[in-house]
Formats: structure tokens, sequence, C-alpha cells
């Protein structure tokens, strides 16, 4: 984690250290990801063990033309699910709250009517309470992870300050510490997932 804030502060410097030459902006965002995989698979046995979530954040964002750093709250839920070769089942659904730490990297091109941009980077999911009925999880930190995404966006202006922003990603997401301790050495699954945030901003 300290490592995830380090970057971030690094790049949120030269970020600034730049504006001068670069158009900046700032806003809110809204966002939902569902997220499928992850977890793991026996090696043996037809049995794997799923963590795909989903859920909804608000962010602030800053823009310097060429990257985008966000940071938020994040609410969604966790379904712990068991898959044989013929049924799945739903062990555990646990309601997760958290912060969000992203970084986009993208590249505007001016179409005149919008500006659009293909976009990668990462976003680290900080979550700092999980709860299963009246169990509230002392270790909380453990279902934390980080992804790696990467999709395409788009600015429309509103006005000469304002505009509202579009954007679709995909991601590959890293196993959690939780997951990682409870494999053991089964093989890990996939994790993956869409993300779509909208957005306004307002050019400074």
């Amino acid at each position: 984690m300290k490592k995830v804030i380090a970057i971030l502060v690094i790049f949120l410097c030269a970020g600034a250290a730049l504006s001068a030459q670069m158009q900046m902006s700032a806003g809110v965002v809204g966002s939902y990801t569902s997220a499928f995989g992850g977890g793991y698979e026996g090696s043996l046995l037809a049995i794997s063990y799923e963590y795909p979530y989903s859920g909804g954040g608000f962010h602030a964002f800053f823009d310097v033309n060429y990257a985008e750093l966000s940071v938020g709250l994040f609410s969604g839920s966790l379904d712990i699910q068991l898959n044989t070769s013929s049924s799945s089942n739903s062990l555990r659904k646990i309601d997760l709250e958290g912060l969000i730490f992203g970084l986009l990297g993208k590249y505007p091109i001016d179409l005149e009517f919008m500006t659009f941009f293909p976009t990668v980077g990462i976003e680290y999911l900080l979550i700092t309470k999980g709860t299963y009925g009246n169990t509230t999880y002392t270790d909380a930190d453990k279902f934390s992870h980080l992804w790696i995404k990467f999709g395409v966006g788009a600015d429309f202006s509103v006005t000469e300050r304002i505009y509202v922003r579009g954007t679709v990603l995909y991601g590959i997401r890293l196993e959690s510490e939780l997951e990682s301790d409870n494999r053991g050495s089964a093989d890990p699954l996939l994790g993956h997932g869409l993300q779509i945030k909208i957005a306004v901003g307002f050019n400074l």
C-alpha cells in the first residue's frame, strides 16, 4: 500500500510541476465496477473458489491533459462462490467499504465535437471495512487489491469551462492477500472486470 501511495504522490507532484504548460481541470466522478473471477482452483479436483464483486464509488479527480489522478470512496459486495463440475453455490456475501486511488495516462485526440482518448493506468482499492451479517472483519484490508486497466473515454463540452467525461475500462485484477493466503498451493484464477465512469469536469 505504501508503494502505491508513493507512486501516486510522485505523479501528482510531476503533474503540478508541468501544469504551467498544460490545460488543467478538476471534477467529480461516479463509477460502477463489475469484477469477475479471481480466487483459485484445485490442481487435482474440479473445484474452484471465485471472488466476483460489484460496487460503485464517488471520486474527485485532477487532470493535466495526459494524466488523470483520482481519489474516492467505494461501496460494494463480494460474493465468494464454490464451483464444482455440476454446480455453483454462493458461500458468503460480504459487504465492503473502502477507498479508491487511481492514476490513468491518456492521449487526447481533438475531434471538434468531442475529445477522444485511449487510456491505461492503475487503480488500488483499499478495503477499510468488511461485514458479513453481524460480523465485522478485523483484517478487512486483506480484501484490498490492485487493478491494471485500459480503455477509452471522451470529453463533451457543455460550456467553455464545463465538460462531461465518459470512460469505459477493462481491467486485470491482481489477487488480494486473502486470496493468496487461502489458496495455498492451488492455482490462481484470473480476476478481471469492467468499469464505467461518468464525470463532470471544470477547466481551471
